[in-house]
């Protein structure tokens, strides 16, 4: 339920007994070649000026890494020359790009990366059976490993040292990024890399973003497939192929599957869970495109809101609250107010925790009175809705969404209480990620850092009384704990 922890002296001296321990850590690098070297090069660099010790693992034969002073490289033999990697790496790269017919350039491109990609797990395999290499990484005791899963080694590495991974990428291979996420990826909407398309497309377009896809069954597996082998044999145990980012394994049947779901789109029914301020006008640029495609919106919302007023184009769904909007008014400016004033840094804190309590008590009133509305919530079941589109910095959304067994598409930056961080892995030291609304950027000074810690204690209390009581709440209507 997004739930902090519950606030007490003990856990705010704990936190601040912390202060003192922050340390340099020891980093494994494990290599990434062409152009994504360069941008891991610059952070490499930052992390070995704020005193951490990097330990660059690279095969003797590469298209850009080069020898490091500031760094110590870990270097391996491999069984191919320079000359024949620069040759097959120029053919991928001209034939990446160049123009021509569409299944032509496909069929070029799955030659070209099959022998590139054969460059990459010879180099893998020799790094795993490379024994005294492995010895010295399993006795220096890193801290994290930084890599690009595009190539699993590091990824294998890291499961084998029991290390948390840094990605850079822009995304996990074979789509697996938008599986682990559960964003939506839809090939109508969202063009495919290298597809040269953009999210406004026709339906010749839309048709070709679809086929542009086809392939990754075949490039999925002749890419990743040897790994699933090879990194059995390293771990010494079976692997899944989700597990190692693998595609499924490419066959006609598959192919003409694909194929034949090319008829099958068809608008949907969408839940919409009132989300009240200024995210409801991002939502609303969103569900007019959505109703224009062809989609059946219905909108959940309370009778008294800040800014959601009675829509033609939607199907509204309002319910009644037991307050009034000139109470729900005045305390939004309340906490807008103090939200944004300058002044010393406790006071400001402990003004937003008395206006956030006030304004969420609002929130937490229409939820319950939507979940005990229970002509309201028949309706909804018998709906058969396809999705709900909510913000989960009020789960009122996340419940309704478990209750009927609906996907969900938030709408937010992030989620409350840091749980996104949590749920995606992703580092979030207060030393480097400025918190919100605390006018910091990623280049502090060393009492801004202190400030951006203290800044995240608050969050304690915070999250304990602005979700807590949608936990019982829930569990009263999802009849378990």
């Amino acid at each position: 339920m997004a739930l902090g922890l519950r606030a007490s002296p003990p856990v705010v001296l704990l936190l601040l007994s912390l202060l003192g321990l922050a340390a340099a850590g020891k980093l494994l690098v494990v290599w990434v070649d062409g152009s994504p070297w360069f941008t891991m090069r610059e952070g490499l660099d930052l992390l070995q000026q704020k005193g951490h010790e990097v330990v660059v693992v690279v095969p003797e034969v590469t298209l850009h890494v080069k020898p490091l002073k500031n760094f110590v490289m870990k270097v391996y033999p491999v069984p191919f020359t320079k000359e024949e990697m620069d040759k097959a790496f120029q053919a991928f790269f001209h034939i990446t790009f160049e123009e021509g017919p569409f299944l032509e350039r496909y069929f070029k491109v799955f030659e070209a990366v099959k022998r590139f990609t054969d460059f990459a797990f010879s180099s893998c395999r020799h790094l795993l059976q490379n024994k005294e290499l492995i010895s010295y990484l399993e006795e220096s005791k890193f801290d994290a490993i930084l890599t690009d899963p595009a190539i699993p080694c590091g990824v294998i590495l890291a499961e084998h040292l029991s290390l948390p991974s840094v990605y850079f990428l822009r995304g996990i291979p074979c789509g697996f990024d938008f599986e682990a996420t559960q964003c939506p990826n839809p090939p109508s909407y969202v063009p495919q890399g290298f597809s040269q398309f953009t999210d406004h497309m026709t339906f010749s377009q839309r048709v070709k973003n679809l086929l542009f896809e086809i392939p990754n069954v075949f490039l999925c597996d002749f890419a990743f497939q040897p790994y699933s082998k090879l990194a059995s044999e390293f771990l010494q145990r079976e692997l899944i192929p989700a597990g190692m980012a693998l595609g499924l394994r490419a066959s006609p049947p598959v192919v003409l599957l694909l194929l034949s779901l090319l008829g099958l789109a068809a608008a949907g029914k969408l839940l919409v869970v009132w989300v009240d301020g200024s995210p409801w006008f991002t939502m609303r640029e969103g569900l007019d495109l959505l109703q224009q495609k062809g989609h059946e919106v219905v909108v959940v919302v309370p009778e008294v809101t800040l800014h959601v007023k009675p829509l033609k184009n939607f199907v509204m769904k309002v319910y009644p609250v037991p307050f009034t909007k000139e109470e729900m008014d005045k305390a939004f400016q309340a906490f807008f107010h103090i939200t944004f004033e300058e002044g010393p840094f406790l006071e400001r804190y402990f003004k937003v925790f008395e206006a956030v309590k006030r304004f969420t008590d609002f929130a937490f009133s229409s939820c319950r009175h939507l979940l005990q509305n229970k002509e309201l919530i028949s309706y909804l079941e018998e709906s058969k809705f396809d999705a709900i589109l909510t913000d989960p910095a009020i789960p009122c959304g996340v419940i309704l969404a478990e209750h009927l067994s609906l996907p969900s598409v938030y709408f937010l930056r992030g989620i409350p209480c840091g749980f996104d961080f949590e749920a995606t892995q992703c580092p979030n030291p207060p030393s480097y990620v400025p918190q919100g609304f605390s006018q910091f950027t990623d280049h502090m000074t060393f009492s801004q850092r202190v400030k951006n810690l203290l800044f995240e204690i608050p969050n304690v209390f915070l999250c304990d009384f602005a979700f807590q009581p949608y936990s019982k709440l829930a569990s009263e209507f999802l009849q378990r704990e």
